[in-house]
């Protein structure tokens, strides 16, 4: 495959399942921080952070590192929208975004596209050989001809 965009417009979802995975986990500490119990006792700790003070910690340090994952999700989706925002054709974007993006199956996209199998295959080749989604040569099934 040839086409340096598609490898970036695949990780757009696996970067937002990341960040939704780092999310769920954020809210289960925030949720046991706050259903914790601590036994208090009149004995010293050492200085050791435990119980609820390492929660805390915990949760800033989870905290920071989705605060990056968005960061570095938020680039990648401005540059995949640029990428997509590229493509003239309403049907090349709509073919590039359920085949690379959405990872819509081949059967799914041919019935949503009123695509032939032979359709199929020649526009997803010439995407894939293309050097990039702006070097696309994507034939329209109708073209006005103008006089």
């Amino acid at each position: 495959m040839k086409n340096r965009d598609i490898p970036l417009l695949g990780r757009v979802m696996c970067r937002m399942a990341d960040i939704c995975k780092a999310e769920e986990d954020s809210e289960w500490l925030s949720d046991r921080m706050h259903h914790i119990t601590r036994q208090i006792t009149g004995m010293p700790r050492g200085g050791v952070a435990a119980g609820f003070d390492s929660l805390v910690v915990e949760l800033g340090e989870k905290n920071e590192r989705l605060k990056t994952q968005i960061n570095l999700y938020l680039q990648e989706l401005k540059h995949v929208e640029k990428i997509l925002n590229g493509i003239e054709s309403p049907t090349m974007k709509t073919f590039v975004v359920m085949m690379y993006v959405d990872s819509v199956p081949q059967a799914t996209v041919q019935r949503e596209l009123n695509m032939t199998r032979y359709t199929f295959e020649r526009a997803k080749s010439a995407i894939e050989n293309a050097e990039s989604m702006a070097k696309v040569v994507w034939r329209e099934r109708f073209e006005v001809v103008e006089e």
